[in-house]
């Protein structure tokens, strides 16, 4: 006799759980009034969504924009430092 796939059965356990888990979540979100509320939230984000994530993107490039100031004097001090040993090591041979 050949042996029979045993995972279909677990791929019907699987696939019942993940549905019954989305039902579960869609009756919670549009028949309670807490439900309706977060999606509420949701639609009002998304409709601003375009203007929310470049006032986010202009707050990260700021930030960058001041590490990086901060930062680039001692980085070219790093990297003149480097050359020089290379340098150095270079002559020798």
């Amino acid at each position: 006799m050949t042996k029979q796939n045993e995972y279909k059965l677990t791929n019907f356990w699987v696939g019942l759980a993940a549905g019954v888990a989305t039902m579960t979540g869609l009756a919670f979100l549009l028949g309670t009034k807490q439900g309706r509320g977060i999606v509420k939230k949701l639609l009002r984000f998304s409709e601003n969504l375009e203007e929310n994530l470049e006032k986010m993107i202009e707050k990260v490039d700021k930030q960058q924009s001041k590490k990086k100031a901060g930062k680039e004097p001692q980085l070219m001090e790093d990297v003149g430092q480097l050359i020089s040993k290379i340098k150095q090591v270079t002559n020798h041979y």
